[in-house]
């Protein structure tokens, strides 16, 4: 699963859930193409004067302008963040079924201590294995 976000001054303003890293681009494309987020980061080539013509008193030229061509990146007013959460969600889902396992045996916990009937050796190893499980 991938998870796009756009940030505009660090702060999220779109953002999209894919199963793939090609729907992912195929909605970001859709919307930078219509500029949905605003200016796009663009790169252009400018052509960069190194050193001025020489031009005699006559008007003719002694030496030509050197120049070349620079690339110049221009920052878009918005950011792009691509990540994968597949393992997010795994936990996410690993955690979701420990959390239930442990609330429907709370109540033997809460008989151990109302009564003093012991809750299950098993059943408090297998509390211990889903509190395990669990990472926030």
């Amino acid at each position: 699963m991938i998870k796009v976000s756009i940030l505009k001054d660090s702060v999220i303003t779109n953002q999209g859930s894919f199963e793939t890293q090609e729907a992912a681009n195929e909605w970001l494309s859709h919307h930078e193409g219509m500029k949905s987020f605003g200016e796009p980061a663009q790169t252009i080539q400018q052509q960069v004067e190194l050193s001025p013509a020489v031009i005699a008193e006559d008007g003719s030229v002694l030496q030509e302008a050197v120049t070349e061509i620079q690339e110049v990146h221009i920052p878009g007013s918005y950011e792009v963040e691509i990540l994968d959460i597949t393992s997010q969600l795994a936990q996410e889902a690993i955690n979701a079924e420990a959390l239930a396992f442990l609330a429907s045996t709370d109540w033997l916990i809460t008989k151990q201590v109302e009564t003093g009937i012991a809750c299950p050796e098993e059943i408090k190893a297998e509390r211990q294995a889903a509190r395990d499980r669990i990472v926030k």
